[in-house]
């Protein structure tokens, strides 16, 4: 095995075990503020309108609103407790869904 593909190695096997402690550190976190139950922390309800993009065949489309959704999302890093990170449904909640 050559030089550079030890250091590769060592290098990706180092990304991997920090990102581990991370997600490790981000569990113990949200565990810990779940079991003091102070309201809207580690979980919170955030509105959400779907939106619709509908092509048509002359290249435009129709945008159609749906209706507002309570979605439950939780103030982490990693999604936890089967619910999506709130900064996650934040990005995504804005973006059209495509038909």
């Amino acid at each position: 095995m050559s030089r550079i593909s030890q250091f590769a190695l060592r290098g990706l096997f180092g990304l991997l075990v920090l990102i581990a402690l991370l997600w490790i550190g981000d569990f113990i976190s949200f565990r810990y503020r779940l079991s003091k139950a102070t309201p809207g922390d580690p979980l919170t309800t955030i509105t959400v309108q779907t939106t619709y993009a509908i092509p048509h065949k002359d290249g435009q489309a129709e945008y159609v609103f749906g209706p507002p959704q309570a979605v439950t999302c939780a103030r982490s890093i990693f999604p936890h407790a089967g619910d999506p990170p709130c900064w996650y449904l934040h990005k995504t909640a804005s973006k059209p869904v495509q038909m």
